[in-house]
């Protein structure tokens, strides 16, 4: 970089991040500079410290591992920008305020998160900020307006995240529209005596608040010819315009196969397609699920995996439903 744009940056830095010091702020993915957002001068932030010769100091380097590679390099800044401008993939947990659970060498010698409203399980610091969480007694509320964070056929061609659809697409009549969903949840589930079946509409939510469906089209009426309408990241909306996942949420697993997906209406989390190791889940029952330690649940805890076949996501509720309205 010349001098020029370099003296520019550090103008637009100071502008946007004159709270960049060494006060504790919480982490959260991308906040490279800990201004408590995430926009472009973070990911000017992260060009300035790797680039300009004693250039900006960033107080917490792993906030600035974009990508949470476990190094902080000229990829986390693409990382951010395409995130943020062009509809790239979702920043690695926390994008709330939370704890890094990949283990790596990146300090981070300001950051603290306020103590979690009621016990709550750090695992729901995995949901985008749009879900609004809660505790309620004994249920944990989300609520969200349901929008998919990535781009779809299903938006109007004039939304910035419309993309046209790809070959083979059959694109249904419906269109993404905001919702007003709510989960109640159980904030400590457990195993209920018997498992019961799900039932057509949200079964639960994933983490960039979407809905979660069954291996339903209708009462019994496997997905074989709405498969086709799924979008590329495989979603699609139903009548009302609820964009929901039936199938393995590609927006959320592609990148990281054993993520968190979301939760279930009986409190239960849902994983991808892989274990943490990178192997395919072994032993599961009727509902998809089993029971060890996971990132997020280090004492373990049952929880279902996506499988590439029905029943997609779950078979069943191994604990006992909360509720969905909307």
């Amino acid at each position: 970089m010349d001098r020029v744009l370099k003296s520019t940056l550090s103008v637009l830095v100071l502008m946007f991040a004159q709270a960049a010091s060494a006060q504790a702020v919480p982490f959260v993915r991308g906040d490279a500079n800990q201004d408590e957002s995430t926009d472009l001068s973070d990911g000017i932030s992260v060009l300035l410290y790797l680039f300009q010769s004693g250039g900006l100091g960033l107080t917490c380097l792993d906030t600035a591992d974009s990508d949470d590679s476990g190094e902080l390099d000229i990829t986390d800044a693409i990382y951010l920008f395409n995130h943020l401008f062009l509809g790239g993939p979702a920043l690695p947990p926390p994008v709330a305020c939370g704890e890094d659970p990949t283990p790596d060498a990146l300090d981070c010698l300001s950051s603290t998160c306020p103590p979690e409203p009621s016990g709550l399980p750090a695992a729901y610091s995995r949901f985008v900020d749009s879900v609004e969480i809660s505790v309620d007694g004994q249920f944990v509320v989300l609520h969200t307006n349901g929008v998919p964070n990535h781009p779809s056929p299903y938006f109007p061609t004039s939304d910035p995240l419309y993309e046209p659809p790809h070959a083979g697409m059959v694109v249904n009549p419906n269109r993404i529209r905001a919702q007003n969903l709510e989960l109640r949840i159980p904030l400590h589930p457990a195993p209920a005596p018997a498992a019961s079946d799900t039932r057509l509409g949200p079964i639960g939510i994933a983490t960039n608040g979407v809905a979660l469906f069954n291996q339903y089209a209708g009462p019994n009426v496997p997905l074989d010819r709405e498969i086709a309408t799924f979008d590329r990241l495989k979603g699609h909306p139903q009548m009302t315009g609820m964009y929901h996942y039936h199938v393995e949420p590609l927006f959320l697993t592609m990148d990281d196969p054993a993520v968190l997906v979301g939760f279930l209406l009986d409190g239960f989390p849902i994983y991808g397609p892989r274990e943490a190791d990178g192997s395919l889940p072994a032993g599961l029952d009727a509902c998809n699920g089993h029971t060890h330690a996971t990132a997020d649940y280090p004492d373990g805890i049952y929880h279902y995996h996506v499988v590439p076949n029905p029943p997609y996501l779950v078979g069943c509720y191994k604990g006992t439903p909360g509720q969905a309205t909307n």
